[in-house]
């Protein structure tokens, strides 16, 4: 049952088989309990699940203001930057087209894919960095002069 939670009313959640009611929210006042204001909440019929407003916007649907799909595919541009540039000119025009096709597709997929696919972005940037910075770290290979370096045994004739 909603309520406005602008009356000051706090918000308890009663578990009917333990048969004990807990305190969820409660306007923050000079004893300091509760864990502050909720706007709206509501309370399932089986006193089981407490919803509160928040900001965040359905993320079953697409992103109405295509930030999430931009950011998405600037970020995948620039993961392209990071990664060694291939050999093969085929591969260089899918690292291209990547981002551009994953900025498209992403227009029309839930937010919630859209952000799953920049967080793993990201995540694979930061790997690529330090995968990059690790490499200029890497010792070198000694190189040992042909007079010191161990010689082949010829093998015995039979």
């Amino acid at each position: 049952m909603p309520f406005n939670d602008a009356s000051g009313s706090d918000v308890y959640r009663r578990d009917l088989r333990a048969g004990v009611t807990t305190l969820v929210s409660a306007r923050t006042g000079a004893d300091g309990r509760g864990n502050g204001d909720s706007r709206i909440a509501s309370i399932s019929a089986d006193g089981t699940r407490v919803a509160f407003e928040s900001a965040a916007t359905d993320l079953t649907a697409a992103d109405p203001l295509f930030i999430l799909p931009l950011v998405t595919g600037a970020l995948m541009f620039g993961q392209t930057k990071l990664t060694p540039t291939p050999a093969d000119p085929q591969q260089k025009m899918m690292t291209v087209l990547m981002p551009v096709m994953f900025t498209v597709f992403s227009i029309f997929l839930p937010a919630g894919l859209t952000l799953y696919i920049m967080t793993n972005t990201i995540l694979g940037m930061a790997q690529q960095f330090l995968m990059n910075r690790n490499k200029d770290k890497e010792p070198q290979a000694a190189v040992v002069p042909a007079s010191r370096a161990k010689q082949p045994t010829p093998r015995p004739r039979r």
